[in-house]
């Protein structure tokens, strides 16, 4: 029997990133900043009807909140990657 190699998931993948970077991804996906709350940014897309928030605390992002952010966003880790790769 051959064993087959499972592909990493999105959070084996993903290593902890600077808000920062973050929010140049997304405003790559085309979002825009539109507001502040404290120590979180409002980021919403024109032609979509969606809202992110960003934590821009004193410390990087965990790959789970932003796995949560790219559900969200309705695009997946790969793309995520690719554009973060290419800042």
């Amino acid at each position: 029997m051959i064993a087959r190699k499972k592909k990493p998931s999105g959070s084996k993948i993903l290593k902890p990133v600077k808000p920062e970077l973050v929010a140049m991804v997304f405003e790559k996906m085309g979002y825009e900043l539109t507001t502040q709350h404290g120590s979180h940014k409002v980021y919403n897309h024109p032609q979509k009807l969606l809202n992110l928030a960003i934590p821009f605390h004193n410390k990087e992002l965990q790959p789970s909140l932003i796995k949560s952010l790219i559900r969200k966003a309705e695009s997946n880790v790969e793309e995520f990657l690719e554009i973060l790769r290419a800042l």
